[in-house]
């Protein structure tokens, strides 16, 4: 069970995602340090503070991958790159092993794709 909460991450992005939704990438969040952190090791706010970053960005950088640029009539919605970075930078702030906030995308499926930042 995770630490954080969908609302924690809303805080930090604004997203129309449901509450299930955003759980489902804290789930993935919390198994990837899980994966590359000695969870036992970290405090009840290191664990939320990484699995609400790192949930932040996977939701962000999901929605670059989808649509650089989405139009409705004459709006637009442009993702905007430097909110990641500054999420990724934070996220090493909490980070003990400094693998989860690089450029590196971690997936549920342990496999690792790399990307700007």
């Amino acid at each position: 069970m995770t630490e954080a909460s969908p609302s924690d991450v809303r805080a930090l992005i604004d997203t129309s995602l449901s509450d299930d939704d955003i759980q489902t990438y804290l789930d993935r969040a919390e198994e990837d340090n899980e994966r590359v952190n000695d969870v036992e090791a970290m405090d009840v706010t290191q664990l939320r503070r990484v699995e609400e970053l790192l949930a932040s960005i996977k939701i962000l950088s999901y929605r670059e991958r989808s649509t650089r640029q989405q139009s409705v009539g004459n709006a637009s919605k442009t993702y905007e790159r430097g909110r990641v970075g500054q999420l990724r930078a934070e996220l090493s702030n909490w980070d003990p092993s400094g693998r989860l906030g690089s450029s590196a995308s971690w997936d549920s499926d342990r496999n690792v794709t790399t990307g700007g930042s």
